[in-house]
């Protein structure tokens, strides 16, 4: 037979086996991969609620400061003249894919009531809003408007608020 010298001259080196492939990933990186979108997706949607929330918060509290100084002063049309800005404020940063900013007279008391209003800016208080701003001697039934402005705040939709990505501008004061 062979010689053992002779059969271990027949044998070859040992072949490694090829590096292992970079692509595709194992199992285990795509999962991670996965799981860290949606963390960073669950972050970005808390931070915008986080957001709307903190703004729809500073307008009720503009809303109250508004309401403690018709309180004090009794002015008309100071109080109309700052709701309405506070409720445009709020409703262009809260809508800020629709041209709220361009909105005046009728489409604007409409815009009021189809997103919360209830009918209460065309009907009772469109005089408080349209008018009442631009006149000194005007008379305007200040807890209508007031009740009217926070019932509209409350109601917008919680989706809608989250489509608000600016912070609203609410510390401008009124004398």
């Amino acid at each position: 037979m062979n010689d053992p010298q002779q059969l271990l001259a027949q044998l070859r080196d040992i072949h490694a086996p090829p590096p292992p492939s970079w692509w595709p990933p194992a199992p285990g990186w795509w999962i991670s991969a996965v799981v860290l979108v949606l963390v960073v997706a669950a972050i970005v949607w808390l931070v915008k609620q986080r957001r709307a929330m903190a703004m729809h918060v500073a307008a009720l509290r503009r809303l109250d400061e508004i309401d403690r100084n018709f309180r004090r002063s009794g002015d008309g049309a100071q109080l109309a003249q700052a709701v309405s800005i506070l409720l445009r404020r709020f409703a262009v940063n809260t809508f800020p894919n629709r041209d709220i900013g361009g909105l005046h007279g009728e489409r604007w008391l409409e815009f009021l009531d189809s997103t919360g209003g209830n009918g209460d800016f065309g009907k009772r208080l469109r005089e408080s809003l349209l008018e009442a701003p631009y006149r000194r001697d005007a008379q305007v039934d200040g807890d209508a408007l007031l009740t009217a402005a926070r019932r509209w705040l409350r109601n917008l939709p919680r989706a809608k608020l989250s489509g608000g990505a600016a912070t609203m501008k609410v510390t401008e004061r009124t004398t």
